[in-house]
């Protein structure tokens, strides 16, 4: 279970990053 719940925070870690860095790309 934790190692579920890890990998899973882990992926919206990654996908939040992948937000912010194309929010950051459009405003450049």
């Amino acid at each position: 279970m934790e190692l579920v719940l890890e990998e899973g925070g882990l992926e919206l870690k990654m996908g939040l990053e992948l937000k912010m860095g194309l929010k950051m790309e459009l405003e450049l």
